[in-house]
């Protein structure tokens, strides 16, 4: 345990965990409303029944409180549902979108309203139709929200617009709008469908249908993260699975072998596979009557204590592995307050110094969270990883190239007229290559941001991630930045340090600041994490009437 527990870090459960719950209780979904759908089935064919006892044999059956009692046995699918979907809204909200295929949720999801609308009540379908109409355009400004602008959208916008917001504080948000006054009527039309019949009629029409608009509510809450191209592989998708499946499975198959070789190469598995068989001789010794069958002689008391001292000898040496291995520590470490004053001073040599004593001084440093100023030197790209097209390499280019243009973007056309002189001269380049798409969109890039600090004498190289990318690339030298990072060294006037924000002031820059990677857990990421999750998941139901918006 103590070997598996020293590799989990709080980002991993971070990214796993919030994943998994999303998934799973995503599925639990999709299983109960077809649990709903083949009890629904179930109960007209119940229904069917009872009505031909009644009219052949001329039975005393009340088929209104038979279907009644079948309707209440039958709630165990809908319980699960509306226990599990907030679980599903709130794992959605906190994981990280990238993982999911939202393309793929939001097809199954429209499938899933259609078969709830079609197939889960006979009855007050233009009252659904009516709240599913009413739920879409009250969603409009979510649904327009990324569309290029457009007279038309300019339009839409312009009557989607609130005329009043009330600030409620806690960051909600009260707004009186055309989407939010229709938003407004559908709890009336629910109510106006449970008036129409007796109180078994809200088993089989309301609550059939409320399932029906919360999967159509899911499906408008996970559009933004989709886009046309995403939802149209994920609709043609569908239709070649009996091609992909098979080549699927095979892919699988090779790419276990891959990782399994890959894996041996590491010191994680080495330490594992050392471990175990070194554990396996003493459990092997403990079974010897079972392995080499019983002997008639008794074994003699020498045997025994060799035996004995064998397998202490093994047990030792099997946790010897483990005894190297790192674990965390359970104590809270107080945190460092150094400036950049106190840095040069203590951690600077001056001309006709030796650096190595400043190094060795201030080696405690390392780790620590500094919050400084210094101007723009440079940003420079450290490496850039992309996963995918590492795969694609690896396979025939007649497979790969289809793949390219399918999980990428293709190559803009060579204009002279409208690029400039090197980028025309590139696109030239990449053309003569025969390549036609590109998969650059899923470049992880890892920059270096250059920083010249106090009065010149201190330089910070800060290493960010690539969710610092349209940030760092809107920089220009000489712009002033307040950043915040942890030390990766000290001792000398060139450091390098892990970079976990930054802000431009001396200049408003033309993109949103990212202020915090992700890459990095503390309680300030937890926070801001946590706010994103509750701001999605408050929007989720009440959205365009109330919002909530964090900082506010």
């Amino acid at each position: 345990m103590v070997f598996a527990y020293s590799y989990l870090k709080a980002e991993l459960f971070l990214l796993v965990i919030p994943l998994m719950a999303f998934f799973i209780s995503y599925f639990v979904l999709v299983i109960s409303t077809l649990q709903m759908f083949y009890k629904h089935r179930k109960q007209k064919d119940a229904k069917s029944l009872t009505s031909l006892l009644q009219s052949q044999f001329d039975t005393d059956i009340d088929i209104q409180s038979t279907e009644s009692q079948y309707s209440w046995n039958s709630l165990t699918p809908y319980f699960v549902f509306f226990g599990t979907l907030p679980v599903m809204v709130l794992s959605f909200s906190f994981a990280n979108r990238a993982y999911i295929p939202c393309a793929e949720v939001m097809v199954v999801g429209v499938a899933m309203t259609a078969v709830c609308f079609f197939g889960l009540s006979d009855s007050h379908d233009m009252l659904t139709l009516a709240a599913l109409a009413a739920h879409a355009f009250s969603s409009l400004p979510l649904l327009l929200g990324t569309a290029q602008a457009t007279f038309f959208l300019k339009a839409v916008g312009f009557i989607t617009k609130p005329f009043l917001s009330l600030h409620l504080g806690f960051g909600v948000w009260f707004n009186l709008s055309l989407p939010s006054a229709v938003h407004m009527l559908i709890p009336f039309l629910f109510l106006r469908m449970a008036m129409r019949g007796p109180w078994s009629g809200v088993l089989k029409t309301v609550i059939p249908h409320l399932v029906c608009y919360c999967w159509f509510s899911f499906v408008i809450a996970v559009f933004p993260f989709t886009t046309w191209s995403s939802l149209a592989r994920a609709t043609i998708g569908y239709l070649l699975l009996p091609i992909f499946v098979p080549a699927s499975l095979l892919a699988f198959v090779f790419g276990f072998f891959y990782i399994f070789y890959k894996l041996l190469q590491t010191e994680l598995i080495g330490k594992l596979i050392v471990t175990l068989l070194l554990i396996a001789v003493p459990i092997l010794l403990t079974q010897t009557k079972t392995l080499f069958g019983k002997k008639s002689k008794t074994e003699s008391p020498r045997a025994k204590k060799f035996k004995r001292i064998f397998m202490v000898v093994f047990s030792i040496a099997a946790v010897l592995p483990l005894l190297f291995v790192r674990v965390p520590s359970v104590l809270s470490k107080k945190k460092l307050s150094l400036s950049q004053e106190d840095y040069q001073d203590l951690c600077v040599a001056g001309e006709n110094e030796l650096v190595a004593p400043y190094q060795i001084r201030c080696h405690d440093f390392i780790g620590t969270q500094v919050n400084w100023t210094g101007q723009v030197s440079q940003v420079k790209v450290l490496k850039v990883e992309n996963t995918i097209e590492s795969v694609f390499k690896s396979l025939p280019s007649v497979v790969a190239q289809p793949l390219y243009c399918i999980y990428g973007d293709p190559l803009p056309d060579c204009d002279e007229g409208s690029m400039s002189k090197k980028s025309y001269k590139y696109c030239q380049l990449m053309s003569s290559s025969g390549q036609t798409c590109h998969l650059h969109s899923h470049d992880q890039v890892s920059f270096t941001l250059m920083l010249s600090v106090g009065d010149g004498n201190l330089t910070v190289s800060a290493e960010a991630s690539s969710s610092f990318r349209a940030y760092l690339l809107a920089l220009e030298p000489g712009d002033k930045v307040q950043f915040l990072g942890k030390l990766l060294d000290a001792g000398t006037a060139s450091l390098t340090i892990k970079l976990k924000s930054v802000k431009c002031i001396s200049r408003q820059l033309p993109v949103m600041e990212a202020l915090i990677n992700q890459d990095t857990v503390d309680e300030e990421t937890l926070f801001k994490m946590a706010v994103e999750s509750v701001a999605l998941s408050f929007n989720f139901g009440l959205f365009p009437v109330f919002t909530f918006t964090p900082g506010t």
